[in-house]
């Protein structure tokens, strides 16, 4: 089960975003599972997305404006299973990758994710995970929230992914403190709207 610690009043410490106690009524605990490692955007992710065709040979991939600097070293995974390997670190906000000549062409509007933390397999507190009715049915673990999902709920505490795939979460009805909930900023308007349906969203 994943750990919960509480404090004196019986509040997860480990929540600041949660503005209920932290018993059972408002805490699934255990139970839940989550997808693997490789279905979440571990913190420091980004995406490098094509703006045109890389033919086989190129040296060089173009690309939307980069959020982050790329190492040389790094390996960009494409869609469609299209590998480059980053010859010269491209700084933050460049518009082309420098790479090692490429054994396949690369399509246009194909995106590849850096991960900049390859370790990182730390799920934190406060993510919002999800899945769709048939995902459910099907007995599929939650993975990153979507719009499409049916299901959405927040997790209670950080979650270790190559030690666990258990996870305690924040149930349906809770008082939620969305100025401590990072993740619900970033969430997408459909999202948000999911979750004013299924909590109580105030400013702690």
């Amino acid at each position: 089960m994943a750990k919960i610690e509480f404090t004196d009043f019986g509040r997860a410490s480990s929540a600041a975003f949660l503005g209920d106690f932290g018993n059972r009524e408002h805490i699934l605990a255990g139970g839940a599972q989550l997808d693997s490692a490789a279905a979440f955007t571990a913190e420091g992710d980004f995406t490098v997305h094509n703006t045109a065709v890389a033919a086989v040979g190129a040296t060089s991939i173009t690309v939307t404006a980069l959020p982050q600097s790329v190492p040389a070293g790094t390996i960009l995974n494409f869609t469609g299973g299209k590998y480059a390997v980053v010859t010269t670190t491209a700084a933050a906000a460049a518009t082309s990758v420098a790479v090692e000549p490429l054994g396949e062409e690369v399509a246009d509007e194909s995106d590849a994710t850096v991960d900049i933390y390859s370790d990182a397999e730390v799920i934190p507190a406060g993510t919002l995970v999800g899945r769709t009715v048939a995902e459910r049915l099907a007995g599929d673990s939650f993975g990153p929230a979507a719009d499409a999902d049916d299901e959405i709920f927040i997790t209670v505490s950080d979650v270790n992914l190559s030690q666990t795939t258990d996870v305690d979460l924040v149930r349906h009805g809770t008082l939620i403190k969305t100025n401590f909930l990072p993740a619900y900023t970033a969430a997408s308007s459909t999202i948000k709207t999911k979750l004013e349906a299924k909590y109580q969203l105030i400013l702690g």
